[in-house]
């Protein structure tokens, strides 16, 4: 059967959504080198008030407000009951809602992988005890043991109970990935003297890979046992594959060239506006924009439509950075908060 020249597109795009293990796997390497700096550098010990109060400082004041701004616009612009909706909204701000209802948030769908976040944030002052051992080899085993084991057991046991389908417990081979770079990094074998194009081909082939296996295009029928045993075997191979692409990353030359591109970087820093903000904006605005991509053609429309939105939501984003996300990023903020308030009311009295 002959392909669609925009097969290779399209099954990308379907695997879309895959981004968010991706980003586990930078949230594992980051927070894991403030831990792993202690215990394989004898740097100093982490404050864990500090460690917590900065997860809040940084991620509560953009999130409630979008939350908070989102409800809002549900009751007013949708017209959705404000009393049925606020137990969801509650759930929603105390990263609760597929605990608690089994589902996505109605608030913002999105934001069940920040559950999954907030989950592993409290689990980090634990999880990075595996530093603790100083043996390279051993400790690297037992990370790597580690994610075998979490990509085995942990999806197997989330998928016992809908509840737990949105978890740590579906997700944590994803992190520790993380752990795993960032002990390289500590170790200085992230840093290549000199990059080298055999690694742009490590993630040339990788990612193709992730792709293929995670849209089920076939490539997964190739491998040997039954149905059960071989989506078993996909969910092993997804956590190492990325592995794979990253450690490419780091020591390769293009591809770590094409990613520190300053816009890149750039848009980068906004992830959390974007992340908050993207499908709040795609499911308000494209069910108007859609008429004017009226072709028959997925590829010709998704096209269009791309043009509309990716300036837009970018636009919608940076503002909401600017002025919200970016004071945040300030550890002082508070303190600056507090000092501002008590000189307004200085002022009054």
């Amino acid at each position: 059967m002959a392909l669609s020249p925009f097969w290779a597109v399209q099954t990308a795009l379907f695997s879309g959504d895959f981004g968010v293990q991706l980003f586990f796997i930078v949230s594992g390497f980051v927070l894991a080198l403030l831990f792993a700096r202690h215990h394989l550098r004898e740097a100093a010990r982490v404050s864990l008030r500090a460690y917590f109060l900065r997860r809040v400082t940084r991620l509560e004041p953009p999130y409630f407000l979008a939350m908070i701004g989102v409800y809002l616009f549900l009751v007013v612009a949708h017209g959705q009951n404000p009393v049925k909706l606020l137990p969801h909204l509650l759930a929603s701000l105390i990263y609760s809602h597929s605990l608690i209802f089994g589902q996505d948030s109605r608030i913002n769908n999105v934001t069940w992988s920040l559950e999954v976040e907030i989950q592993f944030y409290i689990l980090v002052p634990l999880l990075t005890l595996l530093f603790a051992m100083k043996g390279a080899r051993a400790r690297r085993a037992a990370i790597s043991v580690s994610i075998l084991g979490m990509s085995v057991i942990g999806p197997a046991l989330a998928a016992q109970n809908v509840h737990l389908e949105n978890s740590i417990l579906r997700f944590a081979q994803y992190f520790l990935v993380g752990f795993l770079l960032a002990d390289l990094m500590i170790c200085e074998q992230l840093r290549p003297r000199r990059r080298h194009l055999g690694w742009d081909l490590v993630v040339a082939c990788a990612v193709p890979l992730i792709v293929m296996l995670y849209t089920g295009t076939g490539l997964s029928s190739a491998l040997p046992g039954s149905a059960e045993l071989r989506s078993q075997q996909v969910l092993v191979l997804l956590p190492w594959l990325c592995f794979a692409a990253y450690l490419g990353v780091f020591r390769g030359l293009v591809f770590n060239a094409l990613l520190t591109y300053r816009w890149i970087t750039t848009i980068g820093g906004m992830c959390y506006s974007i992340y908050l903000l993207h499908n709040v904006i795609l499911n308000n605005v494209l069910w108007t924009t859609k008429s004017l991509a009226p072709t028959a053609s997925y590829s010709v429309n998704f096209a269009i439509q791309t043009v509309i939105m990716v300036p837009l939501i970018l636009i919608v984003s940076a503002v909401f950075f600017v002025l919200v996300e970016r004071p945040c990023m300030d550890k002082n903020w508070p303190t600056h908060a507090r000092a501002w308030l008590s000189n307004k009311r200085a002022r009054v009295s």
